[in-house]
């Protein structure tokens, strides 16, 4: 899955509502002004996240890989601990 290629709308049925709610609140902002505060995830985050844990009508995945590219400092180390904390 590329992230230019997500659709604008939000999946029909995803895993990410339980696995965002979880990260909001267990994860800490980790620097900048907002330090120590609870991670808040941008729309652009959410709907990647959102995305990369869409299942079909079956509970089947509907990607199987995903990659992110963005520039530093946009929160991907962040937006990234869920995926790995939830695969565990």
């Amino acid at each position: 899955m590329q992230t230019g290629n997500i659709p604008a709308h939000m999946p029909e049925h995803t895993l990410a509502w339980h696995i965002l709610s979880w990260a909001e609140q267990n994860i800490v902002q980790p620097d900048g002004e907002n330090a120590g505060e609870p991670f808040r995830f941008t729309p652009e985050q959410i709907r990647f996240l959102a995305w990369f844990y869409a299942v079909d009508s079956r509970g089947h995945w509907i990607y199987r890989t995903a990659s992110l590219r963005r520039s530093k400092g946009w929160g991907k180390a962040p937006s990234w601990l869920p995926c790995a904390s939830s695969s565990s």
